[in-house]
C-alpha cells in the first residue's frame, strides 16, 4: 500500500486522514509525515526557517454494533510519535491488521514559522 496526501491547516489545529487496509498486512509498515511545502523553501527567509516539531497518532474505528438504529464505534489508540524535524515516522514492526484507521497529524507552527 502506498499513497500520499496534500493537507494545509490552521496552526494550532490537526490534520486527520481515514484509510482502509483491505487485508491483513503481516510485514513491517511505516507511516510517515513530511513537510513538504513551498512555505519550507521561502528564499525571503534566508535560512531562519525552524522547521517545527509534528506529530502523528494512528487510531483503528471498530465496529461495536448496532443498537436501536444507531450503529456504535470505537476508537483505540495504536501508535504515535512526536519529531522535531522535517518529518515523523511511525514503524509498525507488526504490520496493520485489516480494518478502517484514522491518522490523526499537527505541525506546531508559530506565527514566526507559519
Amino acid at each position: 500500500m502506498d499513497n500520499s496526501i496534500a493537507d494545509q491547516h490552521e496552526i494550532s489545529s490537526f490534520g486527520m486522514s481515514k484509510f482502509t487496509v483491505d487485508e491483513d498486512l503481516n510485514e513491517p509498515v511505516t507511516i510517515s509525515v513530511d513537510q513538504v511545502n513551498a512555505r519550507f523553501v521561502d528564499e525571503t527567509m534566508r535560512g531562519t526557517y525552524e522547521y517545527p516539531p509534528v506529530k502523528v497518532m494512528l487510531t483503528k474505528v471498530l465496529d461495536k454494533g448496532k443498537a436501536g438504529g444507531v450503529i456504535s464505534k470505537q476508537q483505540i489508540y495504536m501508535n504515535g510519535n512526536r519529531e522535531g524535524d522535517t518529518h515523523v515516522s511511525l514503524p509498525l514492526t507488526k504490520g496493520l491488521k485489516k480494518g478502517e484507521y484514522l491518522l490523526v497529524y499537527q505541525a506546531e507552527f508559530t506565527e514566526e514559522n507559519p
